[in-house]
């Protein structure tokens, strides 16, 4: 019967003497060795880890870490151990001693397959996965093959096995193998692995999720008994982002999950044995850095006056000998040296103040989220506008509609360029300063709709939405619309006499540029809108094309950038005017035909259409 994995351990504490016993109780044939044994010791990994003088490699951080990992040579609490942080700590080497130990114990077992109620003929696996089948056979199996070719306790032990094709490497049916897909996993009984670098697991949709899951699952289904798990989840990553896949996903609301450990850290924690700091001497010398949050970019603190407007929590004393690289390159060196996920490091706009910034706006729009009935002929968008709120500027508007894939939400902007600005820039080939002029865009509202249980989206009230803004007198230039599900749509528009357009953002990058560059450079202001301003602060650059994280979505920055880009595009050929440089002219000159235009003078005055009146300007 197996033992209780608590009052076990407290046996082997209290009285080493009956650790032979209690091993023999716990299903082993002899007693494995302890961690730091199995180190130092010759017969195991000690001659392989020897540094040049025959000393221990593995750093004292490492050591200790694995001691937490294994308290005990028949007890570890932990299924999952993480190892993340800055690069260059040694967290590959750190996850390849704990599996071959895993191994080592499991070789230990006097019948494994009867411990774990498996068939005898189930190969009991550990799997090294990495993103590419080249890296996990060549990173991560080439240190561990050349580890177990020069460890006598591991070459004898191979040498049971008798390998040929299709045999296990190990005796007991016990193998190693390679995989990189959630495919490789199937069918295995996986008692341990490596995933390498997780954080980077991207060649296929959702490898680092499936990959994950799969060998986690696996594990759990098969392997948990009262003595905890015979072997772990070993993820080594270095930091890639704030919001990568071990902290979203792993990590996330498990910061008191029994089952985990996470070792991350500055790369000084692990270097500072070696005495490399400020000459050896004790504590010292650093400086301050501010890592950054969601509304603040990270900075080098160079006032006590800055200490007292951030928090404590999210200031790093780091060793002056590493400020340059902190000089150079601060979002650079906070991820690589200190192991920091910092926001700027891999999201589409970098700056999390340039975004915050840019919501200068009360969105007229009384609710966040437009929950419509679908059969509600009464239920209109149009009530929920505070229509004292939007922009009495005669500026021509340019709508861009979001659908969504999903069918969930429906995203509505709408934007205009409110003037044209002369700016300042450098030649990248000339290296001569020239001047440009740029727009000023103004988001005038956003709009997210979504439907009630079990229904669609009505679309054909954002049909009706237009129509009424119109007749009140908005001026309603062009409205551009994602092409799923937009084709009727778009025929609805065109009959009413709307400059209506299928434009994708989805395409290219062309519109999500064209409004990255004016959040960055101070020439959008934006309604304010929670949904909006998280999916803006998390829109990702993958593999050349923005997205959003899993879980997350884009509907209201795809409205936003779609009606900017629409803005944009028009500035110069709406009028009949080439020229980007006359188009301010050609703006102000509408303003002006008043005449011509009665129902935006109308709207411009606040004042209401009468009900027969004709808004113009689209048709």
């Amino acid at each position: 019967m197996p033992l209780d994995s608590a009052k076990l351990f407290d046996l082997v504490q209290n009285d080493p003497r009956h650790v032979e016993a209690l091993a023999k109780l716990a299903g082993y044939e002899s007693v494995p060795p302890g961690i730091d044994q199995f180190i130092e010791d010759p017969y195991y990994l000690g001659g392989v880890l020897a540094d040049a003088e025959g000393k221990s490699g593995v750093y004292p951080y490492w050591r200790e870490a694995l001691r937490k990992v294994f308290p005990s040579p028949f007890y570890s609490p932990y299924l999952e151990v993480i190892a993340t942080g800055s690069i260059g700590r040694g967290k590959s080497t750190f996850s390849s001693i704990g599996v071959a130990y895993d191994i080592c114990k499991l070789l230990h077992l006097k019948h494994p397959h009867s411990y774990y109620n498996l068939l005898a003929s189930t190969k009991i696996v550990t799997a090294l996965m990495n993103a590419t089948m080249d890296l996990a056979a060549g990173v991560l199996w080439d240190q561990l093959s050349m580890w177990f070719a020069q460890s006598p306790f591991f070459k004898q032990q191979m040498a049971k096995a008798g390998r040929r094709a299709d045999d296990t490497l190990f005796p007991k049916n016990i193998d190693v193998q390679q995989g990189s897909r959630q495919v490789h996993a199937l069918g295995k009984a996986i008692v341990s692995a490596i995933l390498s670098e997780l954080n980077f697991q991207s060649v296929y949709a959702n490898q680092a999720f499936n990959n994950y899951n799969a060998i986690r699952t696996r594990m759990k289904s098969r392997f948990m008994t009262n003595l905890g798990y015979p072997g772990r989840v070993w993820i080594d990553t270095s930091k890639n982002e704030s919001g990568s896949f071990v902290e979203e996903y792993v990590m996330k609301d498990r910061a008191n999950d029994p089952e985990m450990i996470i070792f991350d850290g500055p790369i000084w924690e692990v270097m500072e044995f070696k005495g490399i700091y400020s000459n050896g001497a004790k504590p010292y010398k650093t400086f301050d850095c501010f890592v950054g949050d969601d509304t603040r970019d990270p900075f080098l603190i160079r006032s006590p006056e800055q200490l007292e407007i951030i928090d404590p929590e999210r200031v790093l004393a780091v060793p002056v000998e590493y400020r340059g690289e902190f000089e150079r390159d601060l979002p650079t060196a906070l991820r690589d040296l200190a192991g920091v996920s910092t926001y700027s490091s891999y999201k589409f706009i970098h700056s999390v103040e340039k975004i915050e910034s840019a919501f200068t706006r009360d969105n007229p729009v009384t609710k966040e989220i437009i929950i419509l009935d679908f059969y509600d002929k009464e239920d209109q968008i149009i009530k929920y506008f505070d229509w004292s709120k939007l922009s009495r500027s005669t500026r021509p508007r340019y709508i861009h509609i979001d659908l969504g894939i999903t069918n969930d939400h429906c995203g509505i902007a709408c934007t205009f360029v409110d003037n044209i600005v002369r700016t300042e820039k450098i030649d990248p080939i000339t290296q001569k300063t020239m001047q440009v002029r740029q727009p000023i865009f103004c988001n005038d509202f956003v709009v997210c709709v979504e439907a009630k249980p079990g229904q669609e989206i009505p679309i054909y009230k954002v049909r009706q939405l237009l129509l009424e803004m119109r007749h009140r007198g908005y001026p309603i230039a062009g409205v551009s619309m994602d092409g799923f599900q937009s084709a009727e749509l778009k025929q609805d528009l065109i009959l009413e006499g709307f400059d209506a357009n299928v434009v994708s953002v989805d395409k290219n990058n062309d519109a999500y540029n064209t409004f990255k560059r004016a959040v960055i450079e101070d020439r959008h202001a934006l309604c304010n809108h929670e949904l909006l301003r998280k999916e803006i602060k998390e829109l990702q650059s993958t593999r050349g094309k923005v997205d959003h994280p899993r879980g997350g979505s884009k509907d209201l920055s795809d409205a936003v950038a779609g009606a900017t880009f629409g803005a944009f595009m028009k500035l110069g050929t709406v009028y009949g005017e080439e020229n980007v440089s006359f188009a301010l002219q050609m703006l102000e000159g509408l303003s002006k035909k008043k005449s011509d235009y009665e129902m935006i003078a109308q709207f411009s005055r606040g004042s209401s259409p009468s009900r027969d009146s004709y808004f113009r300007y689209s048709r």
